[in-house]
Formats: C-alpha cells, structure tokens, sequence
C-alpha cells in the first residue's frame, strides 16, 4: 500500500471543551481547506482526527484519532 505525504498550513487554532481544534490549508491541492481535532489523555498523550470542511466539534479523537508519537526532538 501506498501513502502519500500532505502538507498542510495552519491558519488558525482554538481551543472548545478541552479540545484543540485547528483550521488548516492543504499545500498539495489548491483552495482545499481542513480542520482537525485534537486532545490529550491523562498520560499526555496526544490524538489528531479530521473534522472535515466544517469543523465538526466533540469528536472522540482519543478513541477514533490516531495516536502521535514524538520520535525526537
């Protein structure tokens, strides 16, 4: 299976119920805007799923997200 690397440019980010929410540009494709959602759980670690066009709130990203992991500084 193939993977294709995206590039995005963030454009703002807010914070909403314990959730940060981010609003972003795709740098591959012209005019194609996101927003994704993310959160931490008690042991710090951290969860990014897509909120789509719209901005979707109270996703579970914890639970449906994919998890971070920070492979060096």
């Amino acid at each position: 299976m193939k993977f294709s690397e995206r590039e995005y440019q963030s454009l703002g980010q807010w914070e909403e119920d314990g959730q940060l929410l981010a609003y972003v540009q795709r740098k591959d494709m012209a005019n194609r805007f996101e927003c994704f959602v993310g959160a931490t759980d008690d042991q710090g670690e951290v969860y990014l799923t897509e909120s789509g066009f719209n901005c979707e709130r109270n996703l579970r990203a914890q639970q449906y997200g994919m998890r971070l992991v920070k492979e060096s500084k």
